[in-house]
């Protein structure tokens, strides 16, 4: 009889149908990781916590990283719908930080965004109200727009959900 592998189970927002239907496809146990020990071998755990990572957070990292060329690719093929000739073309993108209303830059994929549009030669405004420019301009490398009076710009993206961008 083929030994049973065995899933540890260390992340609870993982839905019990989800997790129900990973161990029933691949021959699983369930085993929760609450319930280890110090006394479980450290290569073990390591071994299990990639193998979790590979099939419940790898993909959705995978969809995560791919957000900001899937905006920028949409943004670039409406302005192509709407004009020919991309050059001098202006996109402001409303919000930097890594969640709404707070400071924090790190981790944000806002970066992305920007990079993409540089990347093919659009200027990008960037505003947030919430981010420190002194901050943003020293780890991303982007000077923030004190406020937002130009009106001349192609499109505009909400990128990060600011109670000030709601009113």
């Amino acid at each position: 009889m083929p030994q049973k592998k065995i899933l540890y189970v260390y992340e609870e927002r993982i839905p019990i149908e989800l997790q129900k239907m990973v161990i029933k496809k691949i021959n699983l146990e369930k085993f929760d990781l609450r319930k280890m020990t110090y006394k479980t071998p450290l290569n073990e755990q390591k071994k299990l916590f990639s193998w979790c990572d590979a099939v419940f957070f790898a993909p959705g990292r995978k969809i995560n990283d791919g957000v900001g060329k899937y905006i920028t690719d949409t943004v670039i093929n409406n302005l192509k719908a709407k004009r020919k000739d991309l050059s001098g073309a202006v996109v402001t993108v409303l919000g930097v930080t890594f969640k709404e209303n707070i400071p924090d830059i790190r981790n944000t994929k806002v970066i992305d965004i920007y990079n993409y549009f540089k990347e093919i030669g659009i200027k990008v405004d960037v505003f947030d109200p919430c981010a420190h420019a002194c901050d943003v301009q020293k780890e991303l490398k982007i000077t923030l727009q004190r406020d937002l009076k130009n009106s001349n710009y192609n499109a505009i993206i909400i990128a990060v959900s600011h109670d000030e961008f709601k009113s």
